[in-house]
């Protein structure tokens, strides 16, 4: 009976299985009348299970009733034959129903995962890909298309970002002619380490390869972008397409990127439509930070910011670590000679006696009468924990002998703690830990200043005897810097004290300026080829930066007051100084390639984690312009056939002949321009390569003007530009979740929805990465951990982040008040527990890390201390494992 109900429940998997398409179009039906729309396989599935439960139940409860049988027969022989037969027959069934339990399940797990048959029509992907665990905890930060992406356009280029540098020779076949050695349009390797095929075929057949492909990269060489020189997929039907990474790609030094994954390689999928996106990119409506401001707000100060000072006396010459010691043992009375060997960190001083009791074998160590502890020889030595070894070598010792032992005590080193780091006295510093004594008071002094100063919550300046300590940030968070020493009588701490935040009354004009450790955020409608948009200002400053709005600002040579006053930055010595035409810095892209940032290299402060933070010029009116890219040209009507219905070539409202849709008698301003940009990447596009749409009209024209957030006009475009001001403040403030979900211990959650992380800022959206960074302070190298998830089984899943910014806070402006943000991730397990984190790696817009004890399970009264300073599923916690588990 049960195997043939095991075949018919499997002949119903196959039959529903080669019916997935009419099942999805059922269940699609059964939404639309408000039916169940459960997938009939998983019914059948949950039937089986239940059923072959019940029957183990049954079976325990058969065994249960032959031991009471037996136990019971009082040597009736009858029963017990009974007992025994019941016991034998109900084993063969339990067996019976283990094994139908596994077939079943072996059925469940292959037919629940639909495959794409032959032709590539099915719309159902073929399981998630290989090598999951390496995207996110592993070395992979980011692809696209997203795992399991659907209808992604035929046009669509493939990007993938690793967390560590890349050799580029094991992506692309550079050109010997090309000094460079980047991936500057080379094609991509074709022996296998990199592969894109359609999911339903062989992809060990080299000719299943998609292979004219051409390659670029961002300039540090941890994004690569592919681009197919012909389209994907097809015009007629929907196919899966799947891309592996080997671990033949290598990293800078030479190793395999996946060495360190629980799999050496990685490998994806995702939906090709039947469609080719023409549709070009824009700028997010009210999608960026600072929001466009025509005038500088009035600000009378009440409250003048000042910086936290403290100070450092040196009293006396630091002591340095000095071993315990000890003078030769003396024998008392007849006792034998011995010898002594003192314990490093002895903390006894004076003269201790070592005298052996009336049993011959053990001895007590005593100081003065004081008795500090007794043991018993082995052979001629003994030894007294934490203090001595004593081996008596001139005879044999007895009941009655003593030796008295002049100690002299270690001598511990003096520290002195700053912040977080404590800094130790020596001889000669051997590392940046340590600072050296010397010979006079003023040269330990000038010691001290030169070593705290690496510290980056501080300066420090010697004067004679003394140490002036400032806080590097100035505000009131500088009275919270730990200034101490372990010795009062060799030095003197003045604590640190006066920080004051700047107070103003201010009266905002247009929208509010900015402090200056903002950080300049772009947000797109869809993902943006980041080669034009990722690197150094330098590096790309052709396609987008920062530049000096002000109309009075100087060229070199010009008198000026501070860097604002430049259109270089760059203010010496009252006069403006040779530089390049835009601020410095870098450009970063981020959430899944649709957010682009830009962060000062100049150094202003540390925020709370004691990570360095980057200014804008303090009082400055910053514009900020995105290049357009050129669109690709046409020599003819010719080129333009297989572009229909851009069919003319022909130049309309740009500088060159590109195809265009021409509408018969509508007007040529109503002239429509086939939207693919130029080969040469020399401009702002989206994945599919289409030039930005920077006035949102829908089409692209290229770089013929700017369109000014500003003051829009809808005849600029297709560059984009915008402006607003610049306060002299640092905002402090660190970021908190004030929501989560999943909540906390909360059970039965859907298998493929991300879990949200809510703050009640906006967020960095470049600080929301996975894994974590390293950040030196002081002597130490900290981790900080960014946005992770993880099992409890040990298995690897991938996931990846996205934002999006909310604005919610009245009135409703369209500017965003904070930030919503996304782990996204591959399919979960069942009846698995999960673990999502966000760590000190998180920043918001002004650079300030949130602090992993503010959440919603961790505040107000159950808020942690300075002691206790993570919170971990709901508790205060002093420390957590390196993966973030509670300890």
């Amino acid at each position: 009976f049960l195997l043939f109900f095991i075949l018919i429940t499997a002949s119903f998997l196959l039959a529903h299985f080669g019916l997935a398409q009419e099942l999805n179009t059922g269940n699609q039906f059964a939404e639309a009348t408000g039916l169940p729309s459960a997938d009939p396989r998983l019914i059948a599935a949950r039937i089986v299970q239940i059923f072959l439960g019940f029957l183990g139940v049954i079976a325990v409860a058969l065994i249960v009733y032959a031991g009471f049988l037996w136990m019971t027969s009082q040597g009736n022989q009858e029963k017990i034959e009974q007992a025994k037969s019941i016991l034998k027959n109900t084993i063969i069934g339990l067996f019976i129903v283990l094994s139908a339990f596994a077939i079943v399940s072996f059925i469940m797990s292959r037919f629940l995962t639909p495959v794409q048959p032959e032709g590539g029509q099915s719309r159902q992907p073929g399981g998630i890909g290989g090598g999951v665990g390496a995207l996110g905890n592993c070395v992979l930060d980011t692809v696209y298309p997203e795992p399991n992406a659907e209808e992604v356009p035929r046009n669509t280029s493939i990007i993938f970002t690793f967390k560590e540098e890349i050799d580029p020779s094991s992506v692309c076949n550079e050109d010997p002619n090309d000094d460079n050695e980047q991936c500057d349009g080379e094609s991509v390797r074709s022996d296998g380490r990199i592969k894109i095929y359609k999911s339903n075929v062989d992809s060990q057949r080299s000719e299943n390869w998609v292979t004219d492909v051409r390659v670029s990269q961002t300039s540090n060489n941890k994004t690569f972008v592919l681009i197919p020189n012909d389209y994907l997929g097809s015009s007629s039907e929907f196919i899966w397409y799947s891309v592996y990474l080997s671990n033949d790609i290598t990293t800078i030094s030479g190793d395999g990127v996946f060495n360190n994954c629980h799999t050496d390689y990685f490998q994806w999928q995702f939906e090709v439509s039947n469609k080719i996106d023409l549709t070009p990119p824009q700028v997010k409506g009210e999608g960026v930070f600072p929001p466009p401001d025509d005038a500088r707000d009035v600000g009378t100060t009440t409250t003048s910011l000042q910086s936290a000072e403290g100070s450092i006396t040196v009293l006396d010459i630091p002591n340095i670590y000095t071993p315990a010691s000890a003078s030769a043992p003396i024998p008392q009375g007849n006792s034998p000679t011995a010898e002594v060997e003192v314990e490093p960190n002895c903390s006894q001083e004076g003269v201790l006696t070592v005298a052996v009791l009336r049993d011959g074998v053990t001895a007590e160590l005593s100081h003065q009468g004081t008795l500090l502890g007794s043991s018993k020889f082995n052979g001629n030595t003994i030894t007294f924990e934490d203090v001595l070894t004593l081996t008596v070598t001139g005879g044999i010792y007895q009941a009655g002998n003593s030796w008295n032992i002049d100690v002299q005590s270690l001598t511990e080193a003096d520290t002195l703690t700053v912040g977080s780091s404590v800094y130790t006295f020596v001889s000669s510093a051997s590392h940046r830990g340590n600072i050296e004594v010397a010979d006079t008071l003023s040269e330990n002094a000038s010691n001290i200043a030169s070593v705290i100063n690496t510290h980056s919550q501080i300066d420090a300046v010697a004067s004679e005897n003394q140490v002036e300590v400032t806080a590097e940030t100035a505000g009131s968070q500088g009275n919270d810097i730990i200034l101490e020493a372990s010795d009062e009588e060799n030095f003197n701490i003045q604590s640190m004290s006066g920080g004051q935040d700047k107070q103003q009354q201010v009266t905002v004009n247009g929208r509010e300026d900015q402090p200056r450790n903002a950080v300049v955020q772009i947000n797109f409608n869809e993902a943006i080829i980041p080669v034009t948009v990722s690197g150094s200002a330098n590096e790309v400053s052709d396609y987008i930066r920062i530049i000096n709005s002000s109309p009075d600002a100087g060229s070199a040579g010009d008198t000026c007051q501070s860097n604002a006053d430049c259109l270089s930055f760059n203010c010496s010595d009252g006069t403006c100084g040779q530089g390049p035409a835009y601020l410095t810095g870098k450009f970063e892209i981020s959430n899944q390639y649709k957010t682009v940032e830009f962060i000062s290299d100049n150094q202003c402060g540390v925020n709370a984690c004691g990570q360095p933070v980057y200014c804008l010029p303090s009082v400055s009116h910053l514009q900020v312009e995105l290049e357009a890219a050129n669109l690709s040209n046409c020599a003819g009507d010719d080129d333009c056939i297989d572009k229909k219905p851009y069919s003319n070539c022909d130049s309309v409202e740009t500088d060159m002949d590109v195809c265009i849709n021409t509408k018969g008698t509508a007007t040529t301003s109503d002239d429509i321009n086939y939207p693919l940009s130029s080969m040469d990447m020399d401009g702002i596009m989206d994945a599919a390569l289409n030039s930005l749409d920077g006035n949102r009209d829908g089409e692209a024209i290229g770089p013929v003007s700017f369109y000014n957030e500003n003051n829009p006009v809808a005849e600029q475009g297709d560059s984009y530009t915008w402006s607003f001001f610049i306060t002299d403040e640092i905002r402090l403030e660190p970021p908190i979740i004030i929501s989560t979900i999943p909540v906390n211990y909360h059970s039965h959650e859907n298998l493929t929805a991300p879990a949200v992380i809510d703050f009640d800022s906006i967020m960095m959206s470049s600080s929301l990465r996975t894994g974590s960074s390293l950040q030196s302070l002081g002597d130490d190298m900290i981790e900080h951990k960014g946005i992770n998830l993880w099992n409890f089984n040990d298995v690897a899943i991938g996931y990846w982040v996205t934002k999006e910014n909310i604005d919610d806070e009245p009135p409703l402006d369209g500017y965003a008040d904070r930030t919503k943000v996304f782990l996204d991730h591959t399919m979960f397990s069942e009846s698995t527990t999960y673990r999502a984190q966000a760590g000190s790696g998180v920043k918001d817009i002004y650079q300030n890390c949130f602090k992993p004890s503010s959440g919603p399970a961790c505040s107000g009264s159950n808020s942690v201390t300075e002691q206790q300073p993570s919170c971990c599923a709901g508790e205060q916690t002093a420390s957590t494992s390196e993966e973030g588990n509670c300890l």
